[in-house]
């Protein structure tokens, strides 16, 4: 809903395409990396694989943010480059004021929007509710999520490890969308990106 308010041929003024409002580029990437073959941009708009893309790229930034949400919804529309370098430097801030230290108004309002939507969207689908706070484990330097490692089949806890981008992937993602900073200046397209330490 908040992509595309479920228009299935939305163009973004940026280039994004169709329900899950896809970049061209990670569209195209996200498609050879599930094998999904796409001959041309249009291909992204069809609701079918849209919906696949989105979906894996949705999943894709979920895992390499650890499964913290607030992250991965911020790297959907920003890219997950773009949100490394946003981390907190030495301590670890609540993630409600994480958000609120993005500098870009588009993603801020985004990640607020999807994080609160996510109660309604729970509710309407009858599942186990949880409260906000839960889904909104603080943000700590690096990006490691504060809560508990998922529990492995054996009971044992482990923390999965976050797949690794491909350095298309990251480049793509990095320059995923123009958007515009709390000072109403547009990234330039060539904004070079740092790289926070593996």
């Amino acid at each position: 809903r908040q992509e595309s308010a479920f228009v299935s041929d939305a163009r973004s003024e940026a280039g994004a395409l169709g329900l899950m409002q896809l970049m061209p580029r990670t569209g195209q990437l996200t498609g050879r990396r599930i094998n999904l073959r796409l001959p041309n941009n249009t291909a992204i708009l069809n609701v079918e694989n849209n919906l696949k893309l989105g979906t894996s790229y949705l999943r894709t930034v979920l895992d390499v943010n650890n499964g913290h949400q607030v992250l991965a919804t911020a790297s959907y529309n920003a890219g997950p480059n773009r949100v490394r370098v946003w981390l907190p430097d030495e301590k670890a801030l609540d993630a409600d004021a994480w958000v609120d230290t993005v500098p870009y108004n588009e993603t801020r309002n985004y990640v607020k929007n999807v994080m609160a939507f996510t109660t309604v969207y729970a509710y309407r689908l009858e599942t186990t509710l949880r409260r906000l706070q839960e889904r909104m484990p603080s943000v700590l330097p690096g990006g490691m999520a504060d809560m508990p490692a998922p529990a492995t089949a054996s009971g044992s806890m482990c923390r999965k490890a976050a797949p690794s981008m491909t350095p298309a992937e990251k480049e793509s993602s990095a320059s995923e969308r123009s958007m515009r900073p709390s000072s109403g200046r547009a990234p330039p397209a060539t904004e070079p990106i740092r790289m926070a330490p593996a």
